[in-house]
C-alpha cells in the first residue's frame, strides 16, 4: 500500500509537493501555497487561549450532529454566502461529517435497502464516488445526459426511477466534477419533482457551489429547493475541503430535521459522538471572524484568473486541432472533447514519450463504470497552478496532441 515509504514510514500526504518536473492537471486539489496559513494560525492561537471549561468541552464526546456553536456559525455563513431567505437554514439542518466523502458513507449506510441496493448517477460522474458506491455493494445505474449536456435526460431519468426504484440519485449539480456544467434552475426543478414523486432521495454533492466567478450566474442549490418545498427529498453534501483546506476533514450533510433525525439517533453517531469535535472548536473562530468569507472571495478571483489562462491556452493550442470545450463559470474543471479518432489513452501515451516536464490529466474513461465510455474526453483542473505554469503545461499537452492529429 505504501510504495513510497521513506525511512520505513508511510508518506505524510496523498500527493507529492509540486515540482518543475511535473505539471499535474489531473488532481482536483488546490495548491498548498493557497492555504490561508495566517488565518488558520490565528484561529488555533485564539482557541488555545480559551479557559479550561471551554477546552474540556471540546475534548469531550461532541453532540452527534456537531458542536452547537460551530453549527450555528456554519449555518449563518452558508445562508449569507448562498443568499437564501432568513430561516431557510439553521443549525438543526446540519450534520458534521469527515469531509463530503464521510457524509456520503453515512448516507449509503442510512439509505440502503434490498439485497442489492440501486442508485442512479449522471452519465459522467465523480470517479471516486462511483467506486465508493460499488464498494458499498450498490448497483450503479448511469443516467444519460440531455442533448444540451446541461444535466440528465428527463425521459430517461423518469423511466429509471419508475423501473428500478433506486435508493437515491447522486449528482454534482454545480460546476460538476468532471464536466464543469451547472444544471439550470428549470431542469433542477424537474429532477427534484421526478425524484420526490418517485420516492427517490437526491444526494446532491454541492461542494463547489460557492466557487462561482460571477454572482449573477448562480442558481438555487438542491438543498434550497428542498427547503422551499419542505418535502424531505434532498441530502446535500458540503465541505471545507474546497473552500478552506482538505486536511481539516470537516464537511456536512444539509437536510431537513426529519431526514437528519435518524442519522443523529444512529448507533454510529451515538458511539463516536460528533465528528472532528476538537477541530470544530478551532474552525468556529475562522468562520465567525469573517476570515473564511474573505478567503472564499479571494479564491473566486484567483480561480477565475487561472480558468481564464486555461481557456486561452485551449483556444490557442487545442481548438485549432479540433477540440471542443465549454468555458467554466466556476469550480475546478474543464471537460475537453478530443478530436475525432484520438482517445484519452492515445494522448496519455503521447505525453509519456515527451522529454522534459511531464503533464498529467484525468482521462475521461475514469468517470464511468462502463468500459470505453468518455474515451474521447479529458478532465483538466485549473486550480493548482499559476497562469505561467498553466500556459506551459497546456502548450506541452497541445504539442503531444498535435503529434496524434492526422495520423
Amino acid at each position: 500500500m505504501f510504495s513510497d515509504m521513506k525511512d520505513g514510514l508511510p508518506p505524510r500526504t496523498m500527493f507529492e509537493p509540486q515540482s518543475k518536473e511535473v505539471i499535474n492537471f489531473a488532481v482536483g486539489q488546490p495548491s498548498t501555497k493557497d492555504f490561508p496559513m495566517k488565518e488558520i494560525r490565528a484561529a488555533v492561537k485564539e482557541f488555545a487561549a480559551v479557559d479550561d471549561d471551554e477546552l474540556s468541552m471540546s475534548l469531550e464526546y461532541g453532540y452527534q450532529a456537531g458542536d452547537g456553536s460551530f453549527l450555528h456559525v456554519l449555518a449563518s455563513f452558508l445562508q449569507d454566502q448562498q443568499g437564501e431567505e432568513l430561516d431557510a437554514l439553521s443549525a438543526r439542518n446540519l450534520f458534521v461529517t469527515n469531509g463530503a466523502t464521510g457524509g456520503m458513507l453515512v448516507l449509503l449506510n442510512h439509505l440502503r435497502f434490498g439485497e442489492v441496493p440501486k442508485c442512479l448517477v449522471d452519465e459522467a460522474s465523480y470517479f471516486l464516488a462511483l467506486k465508493v458506491f460499488e464498494e458499498s455493494g450498490y448497483h450503479v445505474i448511469p443516467v444519460k445526459s440531455s442533448e444540451e449536456g446541461t444535466g440528465p435526460n428527463m425521459l430517461e431519468l423518469r423511466h429509471l426511477v419508475a423501473v428500478y426504484r433506486p435508493a437515491f440519485y447522486y449528482t454534482v449539480p454545480t460546476y460538476a466534477n468532471p464536466t464543469g456544467v451547472t444544471v439550470p434552475r428549470t431542469l433542477r426543478e424537474q429532477v427534484y419533482e421526478c425524484c420526490r414523486s418517485g420516492g427517490v432521495k437526491i444526494i446532491a454533492d454541492e461542494v463547489y457551489d460557492l466557487l462561482y466567478f460571477e454572482s449573477d450566474n448562480r442558481v438555487p442549490s438542491y438543498a434550497a429547493i428542498d427547503a422551499a418545498n419542505a418535502r424531505d427529498t434532498v441530502f446535500s453534501l458540503g465541505s471545507l475541503t474546497k473552500i478552506l483546506a482538505p486536511g481539516l476533514r470537516v464537511g456536512w450533510i444539509r437536510a431537513s430535521e426529519a431526514l437528519l433525525k435518524p442519522i443523529i439517533d444512529s448507533a454510529l453517531a451515538y458511539s463516536g459522538g460528533g465528528m472532528n469535535h476538537y477541530v470544530q472548536g478551532q474552525l468556529r473562530a475562522v468562520i465567525s471572524s469573517g476570515d473564511l468569507s474573505t478567503y472564499v472571495d479571494r479564491l473566486r478571483l484567483k480561480y477565475k484568473t487561472q480558468a481564464t489562462a486555461m481557456v486561452q491556452a485551449l483556444d490557442e493550442h487545442f481548438v485549432p486541432l479540433g477540440c471542443e470545450f465549454q468555458p467554466p463559470s466556476g469550480g475546478y474543471f474543464v471537460w475537453v472533447r478530443l478530436p475525432a479518432g484520438v482517445s484519452c489513452d492515445d494522448l496519455q501515451q503521447a505525453c509519456k514519450k515527451m522529454d522534459g516536464t511531464t503533464v498529467l490529466f484525468m482521462p475521461g474513461t475514469k468517470f464511468s463504470l462502463s468500459s470505453g465510455v468518455h474515451s474521447d474526453r479529458i478532465r483538466l483542473s485549473f486550480v493548482r497552478y499559476e497562469e505561467a505554469a498553466i500556459q506551459q503545461g497546456m502548450s506541452l499537452l497541445g504539442s503531444a496532441l498535435s503529434s496524434l492529429v492526422g495520423k
